[in-house]
């Protein structure tokens, strides 16, 4: 009968209005910290632990090339992204090394071979060129030295202001 059904229906009810109460309260109580605060890396941290991951011998190899490459370029992509406050991930080679060209932080050579490291990836990931070894061995070095030297720029000039 309906007045059998009455105290189950109420039942449900109390109990959802009480969930809903919790999940308001924990909601506002999390609103009223500012929520958890995170702390981000720098941008140069994050690239260098990302070129970190290509470190060794064997991504040389011709078959792991590709995957090398993308990995070396997505990260320095990703740093320029961080650093300049461009698109770059979503920026091809030549559009990127336009919007670089006005940044005085980059000297004319370290520009040339950043040049050669992005054409030399485009080859390798579209191309299916096969990178030799002297260009595959020195691609990760100069990636951490142009973090290197832009994060020191980027700091020297923060220091100045």
């Amino acid at each position: 009968t309906f007045g059998e059904v009455i105290p189950w229906v109420a039942g449900v009810i109390a109990f959802a209005a009480l969930v809903a109460a919790l999940v308001i309260f924990i909601i506002r109580r999390r609103a009223a910290k500012g929520g958890a605060e995170v702390r981000r890396d720098p941008a140069y941290i994050v690239a260098l632990r990302e070129l970190e991951k290509f470190r060794g011998e064997k991504f040389h190899a011709p078959e792991k090339q590709k995957y090398f490459y993308s990995g070396v370029t997505g990260a320095l992509k990703k740093y320029m992204s961080d650093r300049y406050g461009m698109d770059a991930q979503e920026m091809t080679s030549a559009e990127l090394l336009s919007s670089l060209k006005k940044e005085e932080s980059l000297t004319p050579a370290m520009f040339e071979d950043l040049k050669n490291l992005l054409e030399t990836a485009d080859f390798v990931k579209f191309a299916k060129h096969v990178a030799s070894a002297e260009e595959a061995a020195g691609a990760l070095p100069f990636a951490i030295r142009f973090v290197m030297e832009t994060y020191k720029e980027e700091e020297e000039a923060q220091v100045q202001d």
